[in-house]
Protein backbone atom coordinates (compact mmCIF):
# COMPACT_ATOMS: atom_id res chain seq x y z
CA UNK A 1 0.00 0.00 0.00
CA UNK A 2 1.31 3.45 -0.84
CA UNK A 3 2.60 5.45 2.08
CA UNK A 4 1.50 8.99 2.84
CA UNK A 5 4.20 11.49 1.84
CA UNK A 6 5.61 13.84 4.46
CA UNK A 7 5.33 17.49 3.51
CA UNK A 8 7.04 20.35 5.26
CA UNK A 9 4.35 22.19 7.17
CA UNK A 10 3.87 25.90 6.73
CA UNK A 11 3.03 28.33 9.51
CA UNK A 12 -0.59 27.16 9.08
CA UNK A 13 0.16 23.42 9.16
CA UNK A 14 -0.15 20.84 6.39
CA UNK A 15 -2.68 18.48 4.84
CA UNK A 16 -2.03 15.59 2.45
CA UNK A 17 -4.74 13.38 0.94
CA UNK A 18 -4.44 10.47 -1.46
CA UNK A 19 -6.32 7.40 -2.57
CA UNK A 20 -4.63 4.12 -3.34
CA UNK A 21 -5.63 0.49 -3.68
CA UNK A 22 -5.11 -2.30 -1.19
CA UNK A 23 -2.60 -4.79 -2.69
CA UNK A 24 -4.49 -7.75 -1.20
CA UNK A 25 -7.83 -6.44 -2.55
CA UNK A 26 -7.08 -4.49 -5.76
CA UNK A 27 -10.70 -3.40 -6.26
CA UNK A 28 -10.90 -1.62 -2.90
CA UNK A 29 -9.91 2.04 -2.62
CA UNK A 30 -8.03 3.18 0.46
CA UNK A 31 -8.39 6.82 1.49
CA UNK A 32 -5.39 8.24 3.35
CA UNK A 33 -4.83 11.66 4.88
CA UNK A 34 -2.14 13.25 7.01
CA UNK A 35 -3.19 16.26 9.09
CA UNK A 36 -0.66 18.50 10.78
CA UNK A 37 -2.02 21.51 12.59
CA UNK A 38 0.40 24.42 13.14
CA UNK A 39 3.37 23.59 15.36
CA UNK A 40 2.54 26.49 17.64
CA UNK A 41 -0.76 24.76 18.54
CA UNK A 42 0.31 21.11 18.72
CA UNK A 43 3.26 18.85 17.93
CA UNK A 44 0.98 15.95 16.99
CA UNK A 45 0.50 14.81 13.41
CA UNK A 46 -2.38 12.45 12.59
CA UNK A 47 -2.53 9.84 9.84
CA UNK A 48 -6.04 8.77 8.92
CA UNK A 49 -6.81 5.78 6.73
CA UNK A 50 -10.21 4.39 5.77
CA UNK A 51 -11.33 1.63 3.43
CA UNK A 52 -14.49 -0.25 2.72
CA UNK A 53 -14.79 -3.63 4.50
CA UNK A 54 -17.34 -6.44 4.48
CA UNK A 55 -19.03 -5.13 7.62
CA UNK A 56 -18.73 -1.39 6.97
CA UNK A 57 -15.57 0.68 7.09
CA UNK A 58 -12.10 -0.17 8.40
CA UNK A 59 -10.59 2.97 9.94
CA UNK A 60 -7.07 3.59 11.27
CA UNK A 61 -5.94 6.69 13.17
CA UNK A 62 -2.20 6.93 13.86
CA UNK A 63 -0.73 9.83 15.85
CA UNK A 64 2.88 10.93 15.45
CA UNK A 65 4.73 13.30 17.79
CA UNK A 66 6.79 15.86 15.86
CA UNK A 67 10.11 16.57 17.58
CA UNK A 68 12.92 18.86 16.50
CA UNK A 69 15.80 17.07 14.77
CA UNK A 70 18.03 18.04 17.72
CA UNK A 71 15.58 16.77 20.36
CA UNK A 72 17.29 14.76 23.12
CA UNK A 73 15.82 11.43 21.98
CA UNK A 74 17.23 11.83 18.47
CA UNK A 75 20.60 12.85 19.94
CA UNK A 76 20.57 9.74 22.16
CA UNK A 77 19.85 7.50 19.17
CA UNK A 78 22.49 9.11 16.97
CA UNK A 79 24.98 8.97 19.86
CA UNK A 80 24.23 5.35 20.67
CA UNK A 81 23.28 5.99 24.29
CA UNK A 82 20.97 3.02 24.82
CA UNK A 83 20.56 3.69 28.56
CA UNK A 84 19.47 7.29 27.86
CA UNK A 85 17.04 6.05 25.19
CA UNK A 86 15.43 3.61 27.63
CA UNK A 87 15.28 6.26 30.36
CA UNK A 88 13.62 8.81 28.04
CA UNK A 89 11.08 6.24 26.84
CA UNK A 90 10.22 5.02 30.33
CA UNK A 91 9.99 8.58 31.73
CA UNK A 92 7.57 9.60 28.97
CA UNK A 93 9.98 12.20 27.58
CA UNK A 94 10.03 10.36 24.24
CA UNK A 95 7.95 7.80 22.41
CA UNK A 96 8.24 5.29 19.60
CA UNK A 97 5.89 7.55 17.63
CA UNK A 98 8.39 10.43 17.60
CA UNK A 99 9.30 11.79 14.18
CA UNK A 100 11.48 14.66 13.05
CA UNK A 101 10.18 17.34 10.63
CA UNK A 102 11.23 15.13 7.68
CA UNK A 103 9.15 12.21 8.98
CA UNK A 104 12.10 10.12 10.18
CA UNK A 105 11.39 7.88 13.19
CA UNK A 106 13.92 6.75 15.79
CA UNK A 107 14.65 3.66 13.73
CA UNK A 108 15.15 5.72 10.58
CA UNK A 109 17.86 7.66 12.43
CA UNK A 110 19.52 4.56 13.92
CA UNK A 111 20.94 2.99 10.72
CA UNK A 112 22.58 6.28 9.75
CA UNK A 113 24.61 6.39 12.94
CA UNK A 114 25.20 2.61 13.23
CA UNK A 115 26.17 3.29 16.83
CA UNK A 116 23.44 1.36 18.64
CA UNK A 117 23.93 -2.40 18.77
CA UNK A 118 21.50 -4.46 16.69
CA UNK A 119 20.04 -5.93 19.90
CA UNK A 120 18.97 -2.41 20.92
CA UNK A 121 17.33 -1.72 17.57
CA UNK A 122 15.67 -5.13 17.73
CA UNK A 123 14.29 -4.21 21.17
CA UNK A 124 12.80 -1.02 19.70
CA UNK A 125 11.20 -3.08 16.94
CA UNK A 126 9.70 -5.54 19.43
CA UNK A 127 8.43 -2.62 21.53
CA UNK A 128 6.41 -1.36 18.61
CA UNK A 129 8.75 0.88 16.66
CA UNK A 130 8.66 0.61 12.90
CA UNK A 131 11.55 0.88 10.50
CA UNK A 132 9.22 1.93 7.71
CA UNK A 133 6.65 4.42 8.88
CA UNK A 134 3.66 5.65 6.92
CA UNK A 135 5.97 8.22 5.38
Amino acid sequence: MASIPWRKASFFGAFVYQTTSDPSHPGIQVHQARVQIPWWISETVWDFQAQRACTGWKVLLKPWIMRHVDAPIFCYVRGGSWSDILEALSAGEASLQDVDPSGFTLLHVWPVSNSIPWTAANSLLRAGGRYLSLS
